[in-house]
């Protein structure tokens, strides 16, 4: 457990790298640290959030207009859940052939980001649906057009996948730590990304519940049992998302208070 929680701050410290890639791309250069922090700050307002949209409220810890920071937000967002589709693709190739419940899960995730991305990037429908939060026709055109150089950047969009496939790794380094120090089957490991990806459906707050049972869904359909699964995804949530969510909330005490 000691090994896996060195390696958190390492794990975002690759995902600071990621985001501020594509701040750098529209004109934004912020010190490591004050980056690392912001995103720190995010991943505790996604902790409190159905499926951790509130991470979007990183833009609020920024100067600049958010119809320039929010889309490098939702480009990391997208190529952070990208990549946790591949590797649960993979996974089911392998592993959970003649699983219905995981395929549809992973293909209806697939489908909406997908969706997600053609409603980004078409400015009448996000003015459709920013009206109603006041925000004006030209300021959803600047977002719909930063957003579409963002996601046309294929060079940028390449070097940030190849972080995500570092940072996952780093991600089922953890988990091999968790399942050492709990004596769980090995073969257990692979459904971390399947783990992770259901975790950021917005059904619940932070995907509580729902990711420890596919943890638990899974580790039946490896042999193992459904209490290990539970336990499996419980933790992994702890070291991954709550230590990190507990330092983001410190930071965001801080901030208030220096502005007082």
């Amino acid at each position: 457990i000691i090994g896996a929680l060195i390696l958190v701050p390492v794990l975002y410290a690759v995902r600071t790298v990621r985001w501020d890639m594509f701040l750098h791309s529209v004109g934004i250069t912020l010190p490591f640290l004050k980056s690392f922090r912001i995103l720190l700050i995010g991943n505790f307002y996604g902790l409190i959030t159905p499926g951790r949209v509130g991470e979007i409220g990183r833009a609020y810890h920024l100067s600049e207009k958010k119809v320039v920071t929010v889309p490098t937000i939702i480009m990391e967002k997208i190529v952070d859940i990208s990549s946790l589709v591949i590797l649960s693709l993979l996974t089911i190739v392998i592993y959970f052939q003649n699983n219905l419940l995981i395929q549809t899960g992973i293909f209806l995730c697939g489908i909406a980001m997908i969706l997600g991305m053609f409603i980004l990037t078409n400015r009448k429908l996000v003015f459709s649906i920013m009206r109603f939060f006041g925000i004006g026709y030209e300021e959803c055109d600047q977002f719909t057009q930063n957003f579409r150089k963002l996601l046309c950047n294929y060079p940028l969009v390449g070097k940030s996948f190849l972080l995500s496939l570092l940072y996952y790794s780093i991600n089922y380094l953890i988990g091999y730590f968790v399942i050492l120090s709990a004596g769980f089957n090995p073969i257990t490991l692979l459904t971390l990304p399947i783990i992770i990806l259901m975790g950021n459906i917005p059904f619940t707050i932070s995907g509580l519940g729902l990711r420890e049972s596919i943890g638990s869904l899974s580790f039946i359909y490896l042999g193992d049992t459904a209490a290990n699964g539970f336990v499996y995804a419980f933790l992994l949530f702890i070291l991954i998302t709550v230590i990190p969510g507990i330092f983001g909330y410190l930071f965001t005490l801080r901030e208030k208070k220096n502005k007082k």
